[in-house]
């Protein structure tokens, strides 16, 4: 059994070569035996005959057949050998992610704890200098620190996969709370903001900036090999909504793409891309009682909308 477990291919590839021979070929034997002696279809078992059969399957002269009955079983013992082993492996990463994903919250802590360190040193030495070059070291330091942080929450938001968020409204001036987003991101193009509506929404602040930080983020990368890129936000109203659209003038997202955009796993445009961000959005947003879409076609851009309750 341990040689099983410890060679399941060599062992299954072995059993199945036994089997063809000692099992399969002479039970092949008895069958055509049967047959071609019962040639008018009369069947009729005599337990001689089968000890007969069985044991001159075991000469010389049915060798090939038994050569082409142990390949076959061997084969298939193989392929079977494999299975066992990809589901062994498949099984033990499993595990392996079920333990990451029950230790999720301590992890995270943990990888927090340090980068809150040098978010706030990077903040204080900046506050302390007055070289400009070394100020603004300490902003790209901060920014990027702070970009690790959101990346790690989105990454303990899917490990946890619960059902329900729990959310801490406040009110919030939604082109001040961007500006503020934007202000700590280090972006490749510059954000326009065209709002209208001058009210306050109730969000969470920090699950919020995620979502808004990752379309950002998003529509900034898909700019990279754009001449003239733009990303431009724009705050509405109507009814009792409020609406956000974050759009590019990047190179758009092909239809097919489109509908599962906001499925786990999904993704497109992105070199390492995991699928968990806008699969986190769509999450927080429907937690505020919310919706979000997107519109876009391929060579001029893509659109994300947001409609969340005032």
């Amino acid at each position: 059994m341990n040689l099983i477990k410890k060679y399941p291919v060599f062992m299954s590839t072995l059993l199945g070569t036994i089997f063809g021979y000692i099992i399969l070929h002479p039970f092949v034997n008895i069958v055509n035996d049967f047959f071609h002696r019962h040639e008018q279809g009369h069947m009729h078992l005599h337990w001689n005959a089968i000890a007969v059969a069985f044991t001159n399957s075991f000469d010389s002269t049915y060798w090939l057949n038994a050569i082409s009955y142990v390949i076959l079983s061997g084969i298939i013992g193989y392929l079977f050998g494999k299975t066992i082993s990809a589901y062994r492996t498949i099984s033990e990463q499993v595990e392996k992610f079920s333990i990451v994903g029950m230790n999720a919250a301590t992890i995270v802590h943990d990888l927090n704890n340090p980068l809150n360190g040098v978010i706030g040193f990077a903040h204080l030495l900046k506050n302390k200098i007055d070289n400009q070059e070394q100020i603004k070291a300490c902003d790209i330091i901060e920014r990027e620190a702070i970009r690790i942080s959101k990346m790690i929450e989105d990454i303990k938001m899917f490990v946890q996969a619960t059902e329900t968020i729990e959310l801490s409204k406040t009110p919030a001036d939604l082109k001040l709370f961007l500006k503020n987003i934007i202000f700590k991101m280090t972006l490749y193009c510059k954000v326009r903001i065209d709002s209208t509506f001058e009210g306050q929404v109730l969000i969470d602040r920090d699950y919020f900036e995620r979502v808004l930080w990752n379309l950002i983020k998003n529509a900034d990368e898909a700019l990279r090999l754009t001449e003239d890129g733009r990303i431009e936000i724009s705050i509405s109203e109507s009814d009792n909504s409020v609406n956000i659209c974050v759009s590019d003038n990047g190179p758009g997202i092909p239809q097919k793409i489109l509908k599962n955009l906001f499925k786990l796993g999904q993704t497109f445009g992105k070199k390492g891309g995991t699928g968990i961000g806008l699969y986190n959005c769509k999450k927080i947003v429907e937690a505020h009682r919310g919706k979000i879409w997107l519109d876009s076609e391929v060579g001029k851009g893509t659109k994300f909308y947001i409609k969340i309750p005032k």
